[in-house]
């Protein structure tokens, strides 16, 4: 129940200082994250620890946590982001020898898997880290639906298919 101010650099090395009512901790993808009340925005900021570079308490009011119960807010997606996205039905299919992977260690508490089809069905708010899961597949998984992370998933595809095509064995560009 102490607000702090947070200096934060980004990954792209963009420093800010803002000041943060924490909520919660919370751990995904061995990284720790701090959700808490962002006082500028009045919207539930997202901190990975290890990119705070300093914090120091702050002498406002804290603001308490009245309309988000954790225990069930990551329901509804993969990861620590939270869009204020609408659920979606999410399809993948995958190769024969990946389907019984993602059948035996489900990517999501809502994954209903068609054995016949080789597909997945999440009911989840696409976001970063469903992206990130999804290109950990590639070759493996084709997206079906929705169209939009098809759409996503193809650009970022074609995006990075282009490094491979224009730079011919010449690795000093990079």
């Amino acid at each position: 129940h102490q607000p702090l101010k947070l200096h934060y650099r980004t990954f792209k090395g963009h420093e800010f200082e803002t000041i943060c009512h924490p909520y919660y901790v919370k751990q995904y993808n061995n990284r720790w994250f701090l959700l808490g009340l962002n006082n500028e925005y009045s919207t539930i900021g997202n901190y990975a620890l290890d990119r705070i570079v300093s914090f120091k308490k702050v002498d406002v009011p804290f603001c308490n946590n009245t309309e988000i119960n954790f225990d069930t807010y990551f329901n509804d997606v993969i990861g620590v982001t939270v869009p204020k996205a609408d659920i979606e039905t999410v399809v993948l299919r995958f190769s024969e020898n990946r389907f019984p992977y993602i059948v035996s260690k489900p990517l999501h508490h809502s994954q209903i898997a068609d054995l016949e089809e080789r597909t997945i069905t999440l009911q989840v708010k696409p976001n970063k880290e469903l992206n990130q899961l999804i290109f950990s597949f590639i070759p493996d998984v084709e997206v079906l639906s929705p169209q939009s992370l098809r759409d996503t998933i193809k650009e970022k595809i074609e995006e990075n298919l282009q490094k491979y095509l224009s730079v011919q064995n010449d690795c000093t560009e990079i």
